[in-house]
């Protein structure tokens, strides 16, 4: 039996290798819609929950090595930057500066999305954001993947 801290490491593993797949699913359900044609409330819950199930594995992150999500008013985008940290003997950056400032633009998206009506969506940014969603996530895939080895790596180590 390997030593709990290896254990939670291959569990965050396993959960962030899931919320990964997660976000595919997603990916494969924007393609299936298309951009032209569909309702701008359901491309604006689809933004939505790209940056929610992203947020959502940085939070695993936080709360395994940075000792929990930042506590303040900004923690969102608090929480975006400090996943471009190097903490040194205790993980690497997570994200590069050039994907937390493209993530930044969801994460604001995600904001106005749960704080106007559906019908204020503005038409143009859904586009745009979709039109770059399939390659921030194909940056965020690699990355993390990037870290998920990290893990591997670490909890191998603990483990023997």
């Amino acid at each position: 039996m390997k030593p709990k801290e290896a254990q939670r490491l291959i569990r965050l593993k396993a959960n962030l290798e899931k919320d990964l797949k997660g976000l595919s699913q997603l990916q494969k359900e924007k393609d299936e819609l298309g951009i032209e044609g569909t309702h701008p409330r359901i491309l604006g819950s689809i933004l939505h929950d790209f940056y929610t199930g992203i947020e959502r594995i940085f939070r695993k992150i936080a709360e395994e090595f940075d000792g929990g999500v930042p506590n303040s008013e900004q923690w969102h985008k608090e929480l975006l930057g400090n996943m471009t940290l190097e903490l040194e003997g205790i993980r690497p950056a997570v994200i590069t500066e050039e994907l937390r400032n493209e993530l930044e633009e969801y994460l604001g998206f995600r904001h106005v999305f749960r704080n106007i009506y559906g019908f204020q969506l503005e038409l143009e940014r859904l586009k745009r954001l979709l039109q770059s969603f399939d390659e921030v996530f194909y940056k965020f895939k690699n990355s993390l993947a990037k870290f998920i080895g990290f893990l591997k790596k670490l909890a191998d180590e603990i483990g023997g």
